[in-house]
């Protein structure tokens, strides 16, 4: 399912991501379109699984064209809707899809004056640079950003704990119990 997620997000040139985007998305923010009651059961899988793959899903803002001001993980903050409202938002002059690009203006931010009390870490951000694209990357359990794969995905959301004393017992070469299971052969009548 990580692998779809991050179809979704990078816009894999698929006809599946194509569809998504234009019948179940609709110029909304994958991170924030609803669950709707009739949804089919991977879609609502990949929706439930948004809040654990969120953190890994980070955007390296080139000339932020393809990200999202206020739903992409694009600063060192996470993502600005976490600290402005919708209403705030609109009430700014800006609009519930603006990119990244829309917030520059002659190379500088273009923040509301009403937001510097509420977003002094963000007015320390340097501009994107307009001669690089954007790219998405995924950051490992270390927080290293690194290539997606689905085995990075794999360690990365995978549960953790402790190795036991006594997993050799089980887990040996020549013995995997899972793949023990003798079954007979079946009788037809």
């Amino acid at each position: 399912m990580a692998y779809h997620v991050w179809c979704l997000i990078t816009r894999k040139q698929s006809l599946w991501v194509r569809w998504i985007h234009s019948y179940r998305l609709v110029d909304k923010s994958f991170w924030k379109v609803d669950i709707p009651a009739t949804a089919s059961y991977s879609w609502r899988k990949i929706l439930n699984m948004r809040g654990m793959i969120r953190p890994f899903i980070i955007h390296k803002v080139g000339n932020g064209a393809n990200t999202s001001a206020w739903y992409d993980s694009w600063t060192d903050y996470d993502n600005l809707s976490d600290f402005i409202s919708h209403r705030e938002i609109v009430r700014a002059g800006f609009s519930n899809v603006s990119r990244v690009a829309e917030l520059i203006f002659n190379n500088a931010w273009n923040w509301p004056v009403c937001w510097s009390a509420r977003l002094p870490m963000h007015l320390n951000i340097n501009p994107p640079d307009p001669n690089t694209e954007d790219v998405v990357c995924w950051k490992n359990a270390e927080g290293d950003l690194v290539e997606f794969s689905t085995r990075v995905a794999w360690d990365s959301l995978r549960p953790r704990a402790e190795v036991v004393m006594w997993y050799p017992i089980i887990w040996f070469p020549q013995q995997v119990p899972c793949h023990d299971l003798q079954i007979g052969p079946r009788r037809i009548t």
